[in-house]
């Protein structure tokens, strides 16, 4: 038997059932009429509710407070308990991890595709850099409108995918986007729902060829779209409106996002029609109405560096989501002189750079978080003459307008449709698969299993 988890972040149940009603998802609509349906409680709140540490609970059964993984990046180094692909791996299963968020696998029997902010960077097996090195660089400058990539790093990427498997709707979709956008840039923002077809083609063709037992598919497609445009889905919820400089399409975004996943889903219930189907999301998204939150980003690490006072040949920066990266330094020592550096970077008199020192890394961020005219002057124990806030920091996308929520949606195809009132732990998720799949759970995974 096999069991494919589809891992689909941060999906607002209130929006799936909207869109459901509206007729736009009849592949989740199927899905939902066939399983058992339980509502999911993150159990943190800010700051600790935060995907990259709910999905480490999805994948070990073990809440934050045991885990105390708290940055996205960190669980390769820092996460102590195996994960379920580990486990049913050591059981002697083939396992395929296709873009899970913060799971720290390593190799297994099977694959391993990690997700695009890893700090390794390493597939398994190796012959997937192609694809995953592609997908990391846009995923990490997607803010750039996709950044830029070399004619190799895309050879690399589509003979990859040639050989995992390339489907014909995907690259007609391709051509269709970039078409698209010849002729008008606005819509460049659908580049992200490309990302869910190439992960599905090489899903696809990788169970096949290593014969999975256990797949995992992870998409953050929705997620960022609800973050972003909620406002511009449903203006009279928010009483700032979307910027007027905004793409008009962008009302669209959320909805089209669902039914990218929708038609994931219903490539999954093709091909595996007899597999157990477990579908969760971790925690979900709702109106973030009271903001006027924008978040900025570096233009360039290494400038950045320089003008900060910081030898950039001893460090090496590993970018996360939105304004936050991680600096690698040579020491402990060396950590707190980096921070100190950064946090002496200003604006206005404040510091423009939040910094947490963890080791011998420092973990940052831009900390201006209200729109700014790109003038003001920005300095550093360095340089007191300064630059212009724009020349160091962009801004990322748009205004945000979602914020995290702790109910999450877990479906389990079970044959019939059946609704659970009561919530359960996200950290009953790894035990449930587990035992679902014969296989005993560990003895720290305290919740109880659910039924399948």
């Amino acid at each position: 038997m096999k069991l494919i988890l589809l891992e689909l972040n941060e999906l607002a149940p209130d929006l799936m059932t909207q869109f459901i009603e509206a007729g736009d998802l009849p592949n989740f609509r199927r899905l939902r009429q066939e399983s058992t349906l339980y509502t999911t409680d993150a159990g943190e709140d800010p700051p600790n509710l935060e995907p990259w540490i709910q999905w480490i609970t999805v994948h070990t059964g073990v809440p934050f407070s045991e885990h105390r993984v708290f940055h996205l990046g960190d669980a390769e180094e820092k996460l102590r308990y195996p994960g379920i692909g580990r486990i049913v791996s050591d059981s002697g299963a083939s396992v395929g991890i296709c873009g899970s968020m913060n799971a720290g696998y390593g190799e297994l029997r099977g694959y391993v595709v990690p997700d695009p902010w890893s700090k390794t960077r390493h597939p398994h097996p190796s012959w997937l850099a192609g694809y995953y090195d592609f997908v990391a660089s846009r995923v990490q400058e997607s803010s750039r409108n996709g950044g830029a990539t070399s004619l190799t790093s895309n050879a690399r990427f589509v003979a990859t995918l040639l050989r995992a498997g390339l489907s014909a709707r995907t690259v007609w979709e391709t051509v269709r986007q970039l078409g698209a956008e010849c002729v008008d840039a606005g819509v460049a923002w659908r580049k992200a729902c490309l990302l869910d077809l190439y992960q599905y083609d090489l899903f696809r063709g990788l169970n096949a060829r290593y014969d999975v037992r256990f797949a995992t598919f992870f998409s953050n497609c929705v997620a960022h779209y609800q973050h972003y445009y909620w406002r511009h889905m449903s203006p009279e919820l928010f009483p700032v409106p979307p910027p007027a400089s905004d793409h008009a399409s962008l009302r669209d975004a959320i909805r089209t996002g669902f039914k990218v996943s929708d038609g994931v889903v219903g490539r999954v219930l093709r091909d595996y029609p007899r597999a157990i189907i477990v579908f969760c999301t971790a925690l979900s998204q709702i109106p973030w109405t009271e903001t006027q939150k924008v978040t900025y980003r570096p233009r360039d690490f290494a400038r950045l560096l320089r003008f900060a006072g910081i030898e950039s040949g001893r460090v090496e920066i590993f970018p996360v989501m939105a304004e936050q990266f991680h600096v690698k330094c040579q020491d402990e020592p060396h950590a707190r002189e980096v921070a100190a550096q950064l946090h002496d970077v200003k604006v206005n008199g404040a510091s423009a750079v939040y910094v947490r020192t963890e080791g011998d890394s420092v973990f940052a961020g831009c900390s201006v978080f209200e729109l700014r005219n790109g003038t003001e002057i920005i300095t550093s124990r360095t340089d007191q003459r300064g630059v212009g806030f724009n020349d160091l920091f962009y801004m990322i996308h748009t205004m945000r307008s979602g914020q995290h929520a702790r109910p999450g949606m877990l479906w389990i195809r079970s044959g019939r449709s059946q609704l659970v009132a009561d919530k359960v732990s996200v950290a009953a998720i790894a035990p449930t698969i587990l035992t679902a799949m014969g296989i005993k759970p560990p003895e720290y995974m305290k919740e109880h299993p659910l039924p399948v």
